[in-house]
């Protein structure tokens, strides 16, 4: 994790899921995302759920606005957002925005991504493996670890 930015995350008021959704949202502008998740699956699901309500939550907000440019800044930010893509395990990472996968699959794909959430306790080779193609500028953060 040498030259990487670290974070730590403990939602309080908010599911992880829904914290991750908007987390997804907020670094998916600088470039592709991996999520480390127990059970994958299950993650993507709960969060595919946040996300459909950030989108809903974005077009309310833009019909309720009169400006042009920041009507127009919505929709352009709906666009992006409509057009992630998600996946779960050990795809062709090319293809998706959006991965998520155990850590175990992450140790043997070395996704190069931007940033990278980690939302349970695995071994820390892991992690060394799973960063190893992540740019300098890329974020790690944890989720309810300290």
């Amino acid at each position: 994790m040498y030259g990487l930015s670290s974070q730590y995350r403990k939602p309080k008021n908010v599911s992880m899921s829904r914290d991750l959704a908007q987390q997804i949202a907020e670094r998916s502008l600088y470039g592709k995302v991996v999520v480390a998740a127990e059970k994958p699956t299950v993650l993507l699901s709960s969060v595919r759920k946040q996300w459909m309500r950030i989108i809903r939550l974005t077009m309310i907000e833009r019909s309720r606005t009169l400006k042009a440019e920041r009507i127009m800044q919505l929709t352009n930010e709906l666009q992006r957002l409509r057009s992630l893509k998600f996946a779960v395990g050990h795809v062709d990472e090319v293809s998706c925005n959006v991965l998520f996968a155990s850590a175990d699959d992450l140790a043997r794909l070395a996704p190069a991504c931007s940033t990278l959430f980690v939302t349970y306790d695995f071994p820390r080779e892991y992690l060394h493996l799973m960063t190893s193609w992540m740019p300098r500028s890329g974020l790690v953060v944890f989720y309810g670890q300290s």
